[in-house]
């Protein structure tokens, strides 16, 4: 399994409503997400498919603060290899 800071999610019960700025919104730990190309404007391409291991700003990943309406996903699936991460570090 691979992890990944969060790229754009998109939920299937759930429609786009932030992440909350200083706290994390708990509900929706756990859940399924897709992964959507950060780049592709036109269109939302998906890229992946994963759940949702935290939205707390504060986490780390890869040593790194995830900071504001960034999420971190546990990747389970990857449909487009080679994208472009949101956010890269020296591990991704």
């Amino acid at each position: 399994m691979e992890e990944m800071s969060a790229l754009v999610y998109k939920q299937s019960q759930l429609l786009q409503e932030g992440s909350g700025t200083m706290q994390g919104n708990y509900q929706y730990e756990n859940a399924r997400c897709q992964l959507l190309n950060w780049y592709a404007f036109d269109e939302e391409e998906v890229i992946a498919e994963g759940k949702i291991a935290s939205t707390d700003p504060r986490v780390r990943v890869h040593h790194m603060p995830l900071g504001r309406d960034c999420w971190k996903v546990w990747v389970e699936a990857i449909s487009v290899p080679n994208v472009n991460v949101y956010r890269a570090t020296d591990e991704v």
